[in-house]
């Protein structure tokens, strides 16, 4: 089955992953398109150009993605702190090479052009640091998103460390009890993934802390916990035994 359909007035762009600086504009009156082989069921085939989020990239993606960003972090700093030298020593020498070439000015036009120049200057290293700004957020997206996937993996066995002594501590609880202490447990650590993960995007934290605090803190917990039902156990077996050599020895 083939499926045909007949477009009016409009325009087409496209643009390749691998080439993000290419923008392809198209447009047209009445255009056809013709799609072969439409079936019943929507197939996604991955190629070469095929988009991915950071949630669906794996490691490797993500950590090759914040290597490729830090390259293009350090030569946008390097460009811009040429180019902002280059301007500052114009600025410095009063504009000796305008001066040079039109002898004729008077300084109010040196002093303009200066401040047209210290302006512009401004502007670009304005942008620049917008821009640097921009990359360190992408950067601190990724990097949550890789210690994200390594926290949920971890949590597991911290779930199991803080279940185990409190199933043990309410053994006559039944499934109301149960379920009530997993859903605490889950919304407390999701509402700390979710808010770190927003703290750590904005900047206000780091991603390791971030995304580790919430599995840290649950395993103190439990190994609290732990301890505590030891020390409990020990203590009950040191008094039955102390009474029974008590009664032993009358």
């Amino acid at each position: 089955t083939d499926l045909v359909m007949r477009l009016y007035d409009g325009h087409l762009r496209e643009m390749r992953m691998n080439e993000p600086q290419t923008l392809q504009h198209l447009a047209f009156r009445e255009q056809v398109f013709g799609i072969p082989g439409v079936g019943n069921e929507l197939r996604i085939e991955e190629g070469k150009d095929g988009f991915r989020g950071d949630r669906e990239m794996t490691i490797g993606m993500l950590q090759a993605r914040i290597d490729t960003i830090r390259r293009d972090r350090e030569t946008m700093k390097r460009t811009t702190r040429k180019a902002a030298e280059e301007d500052l020593e114009w600025i410095l020498a009063g504009a000796k090479g305008s001066e040079t070439e039109s002898r004729g000015l008077d300084g109010g036009i040196i002093r303009s052009r200066v401040a047209d120049r210290t302006r512009q200057t401004a502007d670009r290293m304005g942008a620049s640091v917008r821009s640097v700004d921009e990359l360190n957020r992408q950067i601190r997206e990724y990097e949550v998103e890789i210690h994200k996937k390594y926290s949920i993996a971890v949590a597991t066995l911290v779930f199991v460390i803080l279940g185990a002594p409190l199933a043990l501590r309410f053994p006559a609880g039944g499934i109301g009890m149960v379920i009530a202490a997993s859903l605490g447990i889950f919304s407390l650590y999701y509402i700390g993934l979710i808010g770190g993960e927003a703290l750590a995007d904005a900047g206000r934290t780091t991603p390791t802390f971030a995304m580790w605090v919430m599995n840290g803190v649950m395993t103190i917990v439990g190994l609290f916990l732990l301890a505590r039902m030891g020390r409990e156990r020990s203590t009950a077996r040191g008094g039955r035994g102390s009474s029974f050599w008590g009664r032993y020895a009358r």
